[in-house]
């Protein structure tokens, strides 16, 4: 990929097993290493998904056709880390997508553990639409709903691919990369598409950003667990602000909306927890943690508010906007929406119109 009169190459980098990992860390070497300011192209692997050694669900006394759906485990395959050459801890990552082109086909799969809906689906949504999905026994996927999208003019026009997942290396310990955080991570918001922009703030010297899990389409809130995944080639221009962050949550920038990501532990995760100790003698310190867990989603919602407004004041500053006005104007235009409610962490969004904005000058 050579511009005219430009002897430049734009790096690629493909999704190789020596260029996959499943977890973020800053442990890893990098697979390349670009400059402030280099495009790179990503190749984002398809989804993969493994047998357990155990199934959560006990199939033993049901009938062949009623047989609950295995529990498999899902494991996000990403490709990277990329080293930003200069980049330091503290210091902006931007990271502009500049085009997405999706392979020719994708998979869409659900179950009985898998999905918010998860309880209600063991046998009727396979019956609903056998027509057009299928067991395929051939495949490492036995006896679990899957689907091959065959992209006909009228189901292109849905199509909006975007990455699920895309973050930085966290600092501490290393985060499951289908878990959601302040690095970044399995967020799932769709509006990181083509002519997006995302900030996140560097943990560690290099950035070491990695992204994969792009999704062909899937609505607000991952109802059934997938969206429709898919492999995928990824542009990006990748830059470094050596200014101080206003807040270390993640912030995507697109034509009409700055939007502030912030992720909280799952109340279903914090559910199962709780089955566990009910009925049984535990610390009070034990207790308490599943409360504040329970607590979560709510501090989230405040967290993201206040985040909004103080951001809201902060592009208005020449107009002198009141706290008040702030909030009413977010409130009537923008809002705080949940994107995605099925991983470890679910992950809530606020929009901030750029409309209500005198400056919209970020960094």
């Amino acid at each position: 990929m050579k511009k005219k009169g430009d002897k430049r190459i734009i790096k690629t980098i493909k999704a190789r097993p020596k260029n996959i990992i499943k977890v973020m860390s800053k442990n890893y070497d990098p697979v390349e290493t670009v400059s402030p300011g280099e495009s790179i192209i990503v190749e984002t692997a398809g989804p993969k998904i493994h047998i357990p050694t155990e199934y959560e669900t006990n199939t033993a006394d049901l009938p062949v056709h009623k047989t609950h759906l295995r529990a498999l485990k899902r494991r996000l395959l990403i490709t990277g880390p990329i080293c930003i050459d200069g980049c330091e801890a503290g210091d902006i990552v931007k990271i502009e997508i500049a085009d997405i082109q999706i392979m020719d086909d994708g998979l869409i799969w659900t179950g009985n553990w898998l999905g918010i809906l998860k309880d209600d689906i063991p046998y009727g949504l396979k019956d609903e639409v056998s027509k057009i999905l299928q067991d395929d026994t051939s495949s490492d996927l036995p006896h679990a709903i899957k689907e091959k999208i065959h992209y006909t003019e009228e189901a292109k026009k849905a199509l909006h691919p975007f990455i699920g997942t895309i973050g930085v290396a966290p600092k501490g310990d290393d985060i499951n990369c289908l878990t959601p955080t302040l690095h970044g991570g399995n967020m799932d918001v769709p509006f990181l598409t083509k002519g997006s922009k995302l900030y996140l703030v560097a943990q560690v010297k290099g950035g070491m950003l990695a992204l994969g899990d792009v999704h062909a389409a899937m609505s607000e809130g991952e109802t059934l667990g997938t969206g429709v995944e898919i492999g995928s080639m990824v542009t990006l221009k990748i830059d470094v602000i050596k200014k101080k962050p206003y807040f270390n949550n993640p912030l995507i920038e697109t034509d009409e909306y700055f939007i502030i990501v912030d992720s909280y532990e799952n109340p279903q995760v914090v559910k199962d927890r709780w089955k566990k100790i009910k009925g049984k003698k535990q610390e009070t310190k034990e207790y308490n943690q599943i409360i504040e867990s329970l607590l979560a989603g709510y501090e989230s919602e405040r967290l993201l508010d206040k985040l909004s407004i103080a951001l809201i004041k902060l592009l208005n500053k020449k107009k002198g906007m009141s706290t008040y006005k702030a909030v009413t104007e977010f409130h009537l235009h923008g809002g705080i929406r949940t994107v995605q409610s099925v991983n470890p962490n679910c992950t809530c969004i606020s929009l901030i119109p750029k409309k209500i904005l005198t400056s919209t000058q970020i960094y």
